[in-house]
């Protein structure tokens, strides 16, 4: 049975792609009224050397057609 995200509900895991320092640590989805959105986490460390992620959500990116706008 294929995994099914629930409403207000997502996952992240390690980015296994990650060509640079500057790509994130982890990556996934989550989905809110039933919109799937991309979000990326960071591990990083504050001033006073406590561990957290940074994350950034972005909106889900859709293919484009094959057809060219020019």
């Amino acid at each position: 049975m294929a995994y099914e995200q629930k409403e207000k509900s997502g996952s992240l895991f390690p980015n296994d792609k990650k060509g640079n320092d500057k790509a994130p640590d982890m990556t996934g989805t989550f989905t809110v009224n039933g919109t799937k959105w991309n979000i990326a986490g960071w591990k990083t460390k504050s001033k006073d050397g406590k561990a957290y992620m940074s994350l950034k959500v972005s909106e889900p990116q859709t293919k484009q057609d094959d057809e060219m706008p020019f």
